[in-house]
């Protein structure tokens, strides 16, 4: 099921733009790809990136983008492996949903998505206020990372990216950043 709060970022952000180009870091099965896809922004979309430590992920993201030019990437953010050796497309936008909050280091997504030199990107994290950071992550052990609007901030600033708004509605952060 796609979030409405995700799309409605997508809308706001692109709605003027045409998206020919679309990576998906973290895909799961591309569905907000696929979204993209079904506006009119969307409409000259040529290729997508899929990114996932899942080869179960990837092969949804193949069904989901039939027709569309797909280079599947299984990679897991986690381990070692060389950036610079993994791509090297341009793409107009790059999709960061519920990724950041899983990565001991998430920089390494971050600096993923500045490889492919997009105009935006677009991220969805959990975020908690400072004081409740710590016991939300006792609370589920998936998530390794947290970030508050401050935290979020500072980072992408640190990694020479510039928010352009980031929001809040209940526990997700929301964050557009171009380069």
């Amino acid at each position: 099921m796609l979030d409405l709060r995700k799309t409605s970022l997508l809308d706001k952000y692109l709605n003027y733009r045409t998206v020919s180009a679309v990576a998906d870091i973290g895909s799961g099965d591309c569905r907000y790809v696929k979204y993209i896809t079904t506006r009119h922004y969307g409409k000259a979309l040529r290729k997508a990136i899929a990114i996932d430590k899942s080869p179960l992920q990837i092969e949804l993201c193949r069904k989901n983008l039939e027709g569309i030019n797909l280079s599947p990437i299984i990679l897991d953010l986690e381990t070692e492996y060389n950036i610079n050796t993994i791509v090297r497309d341009q793409v107009d936008i790059v999709l960061l949903f519920d990724i950041l909050e899983h990565l001991s280091c998430p920089r390494k997504a971050i600096e993923l998505a500045k490889l492919f030199q997009p105009e935006l990107i677009f991220i969805s994290t959990i975020g908690e206020s400072t004081t409740n950071i710590r016991d939300a992550i006792e609370r589920d052990p998936e998530h390794v990372v947290m970030f508050n609007r401050t935290l979020l901030s500072r980072f992408l600033k640190r990694l020479n990216l510039e928010p352009l708004e980031i929001r809040q509605d209940h526990e997700i952060l929301f964050a557009v950043a171009r380069l």
